[in-house]
């Protein structure tokens, strides 16, 4: 009875639209920042290693000197798409890259087995690292720590 009472309260419903607008937003900003991502793939996939760490190094300069997220995302996610790529043989797909930027937003990024958590986390961690505070990746389960540790080690 209660529950159906706070159903029916008016700013209820304003709270769900503002909610349900909130995420067809962010969902649009997120394909607009992935198509840029894939945009970029090509001339990143081009750059040399040390055009690639020299870019790193520019991006943390600038994440340091108290530019928005936003100002750097989409070419610190293209950095590590590329050095996955080159380093670890996997190229991020685009359902991971999404995971990447939810991640990113401070929002829930849910994934089955298999769809690559792993190299979700090597893109939220490489952004949010730039601006030289601490990142830490936590999981709950014992071998998924130890296996992904070894895998995306530092």
């Amino acid at each position: 009875m209660l529950t159906q009472a706070c159903r029916d309260y008016e700013p209820w419903g304003f709270i769900r639209q503002a909610w349900a607008s909130e995420k067809k937003e962010g969902r649009a900003s997120a394909e607009a920042r992935l198509q840029r991502i894939n945009e970029i793939a090509d001339p990143v996939a081009k750059l040399s290693d040390h055009k690639l760490q020299a870019i790193a190094s520019k991006l943390r300069g600038f994440s340091r000197s108290g530019a928005a997220l936003d100002d750097y995302l989409v070419e610190a996610f293209a950095l590590v798409r590329e050095a996955s790529r080159r380093v670890l043989g996997l190229y991020h797909y685009d359902v991971q890259l999404l995971g990447g930027l939810a991640i990113c937003d401070g929002t829930i990024a849910e994934m089955a087995t298999g769809e690559g958590k792993t190299l979700v986390q090597s893109l939220a961690a490489f952004t949010r690292s730039l601006s030289g505070r601490g990142v830490h990746v936590a999981t709950a389960d014992s071998y998924l720590a130890e296996r992904d540790f070894e895998f995306a080690r530092p």
